[in-house]
């Protein structure tokens, strides 16, 4: 997958209020939006160290003013999380109309009342978009974002100077792309990109998202999207981990899919070492816990309402084997 990442120009303005901006345009052509990153360079949020930035497609082109009602769908929301570049899966369509707002903000906004430390450049601009050039407009929204994703009609048009730097990577390349994940006896496919509905072609000849392997060994999957466009192959070495043989018992998720607040319950039946972690789709670990020698009930309350919403997967390991299972945060 080729992929064009667009810095947003040099910090020319510093912007700080609880109020967010940053950046739309019309689509001339099709490509998918793939990562974001708030700008760095304003000088009072120099220590902040989250950001919040959501990906929007207006139904129309959007009015200019506060003032203004413009229906949008929410493609992307990220809302206070690690300052960093952030996986997005957002489609563009050619001719639509599409904002990318947002900003750095402290980690705990209501000690600050919502700050948003936007950055401006100087000046207009033109971005290549896909091999086209695109006017850039400014966006904005009367409220800080760290505090949640607005109601329905709130973005607006700010005009064409000055805009928010928020940084954005796009690729035109829309092949779905793969991750195979084992989840108990279970192989679960997770793709990304491409047009759904999909079609999944196991290396057994089954054609589910999910499949239970009957021997250890190596598996293949590739996929193939509503635009008969197919995926690279991916392969898996799965081995058999049961549940009951690492003796833990009534391993439990709830309430799962959650938006914030998940509650991680589980029995180990022996004394014994257990690591619990929490991974990302690309394999990045967000929360883990190390229990020595531990046996009996386990309980924790787990919040992940810092990171984007998605699939995570929740891992114990043990000497004798890992199990694990699906979150979905909403």
């Amino acid at each position: 997958m080729l992929v064009d990442t667009l810095e947003i120009g040099s910090h020319a303005y510093d912007y700080t209020y609880p109020r967010t901006r940053g950046l739309w345009f019309q689509a001339q052509s099709a490509f998918s939006i793939v990562g974001v990153k708030a700008a760095d360079g304003n000088h009072q949020g120099v220590n902040a160290t989250h950001q919040s930035i959501e990906v929007i497609k207006f139904d129309t082109m959007p009015q200019t003013g506060s003032s203004t009602f413009n229906p949008h769908t929410v493609l992307f929301s990220a809302i206070n999380v690690p300052h960093a570049w952030t996986l997005c899966i957002a489609q563009v369509d050619s001719g639509g109309y599409y904002g990318i707002i947002g900003a750095k903000n402290d980690s705990a906004p209501a000690t600050t009342g919502g700050m948003m430390y936007n950055s401006y450049i100087s000046g207009t601009l033109k971005l290549l978009l896909n091999g086209d050039s695109t006017v850039i407009h400014r966006a904005g929204i009367q409220l800080s974002l760290a505090f949640g994703s607005p109601q329905n009609g709130y973005y607006f048009d700010d005009g064409l100077h000055t805009l928010g730097r928020v940084h954005f990577m796009i690729s035109a390349d829309n092949t779905p792309q793969l991750q195979i994940n084992q989840i108990g006896q279970n192989l679960d496919a997770s793709v990304f990109g491409g047009l759904s509905p999909y079609t999944f072609y196991w290396s057994t000849g089954e054609t589910t998202q999910t499949i239970t392997p009957q021997t250890n060994g190596n598996y293949w999957l590739l996929v193939t999207d509503s635009d008969s466009c197919i995926s690279d192959t991916v392969f898996y070495n799965f081995l058999s981990s049961n549940i009951y043989d690492i003796q833990i018992n009534s391993f439990n998720i709830y309430p799962n899919p959650s938006r914030d607040i998940f509650n991680v319950s589980f029995v180990s039946d022996e004394v014994q070492n257990l690591s619990i972690s929490i991974i990302n789709v690309v394999g990045e670990v967000v929360y883990t816990a190390d229990l020595d020698q531990f046996v009996g009930q386990f309980t924790k309350e787990v919040s992940l309402a810092t990171y984007p919403k998605g699939v995570y997967f929740l891992e114990i390991t043990t000497d004798k084997g890992v199990i694990n299972k699906k979150l979905i945060l909403q």
